[in-house]
């Protein structure tokens, strides 16, 4: 049977997004609450300085270094709050503008080929010691068992 074409070359991979489902879902209800507090799509309208959404990011961040993991007046994930800030940065100030073609690619071919010459070196393994006495080779059968002599010590080894 023919295989179908796609023309995928040069596209983003998106499914490497499905492999965060937790963080989606956490952005998602930021998203949700954000929409319902402001209205869907106000942070749209931009007009605010970039520091807003970077001390907003900050500020959710020291928190959950400090060791909180929800924002209080949200009931959502201080780490989401940050991403959706960073996100909303991205969007308000680079849209359609998502990396540099030549400096990716560049660096896309230097980790394959890193990834290919450093590839970690699979050493055998070492040699089984038997474990019943019989099968042992010559080198490996135990000295048998010395008596102490009553000070401590081995007999001939004063």
């Amino acid at each position: 049977m023919a295989e179908a074409l796609r023309m995928n070359n040069g596209k983003p991979q998106l499914g490497y997004l499905l492999q965060f489902p937790t963080a989606i879902q956490a952005f998602a209800r930021v998203k949700e609450l954000g929409a319902a507090k402001y209205e869907k799509g106000n942070w749209k309208k931009g007009g605010k300085p970039d520091d807003e959404y970077i001390d907003a990011a900050m500020r959710h961040m020291m928190a959950f270094v400090e060791g909180e993991k929800i924002a209080e007046d949200s009931g959502c994930l201080h780490l989401a709050h940050a991403a959706w800030n960073l996100f909303a940065l991205m969007e308000l100030n680079y849209p359609g503008e998502v990396y540099d073609k030549t400096l990716f690619d560049q660096m896309m071919e230097f980790w394959k080929v890193k990834r290919m010459v450093s590839e970690p070196v699979v050493l055998p393994a070492p040699p089984q010691i038997p474990s019943t006495p019989k099968a042992w080779p010559e080198r490996f059968i135990p000295l048998p068992a010395r008596e102490r002599d009553e000070d401590g010590t081995y007999e001939g080894s004063k």
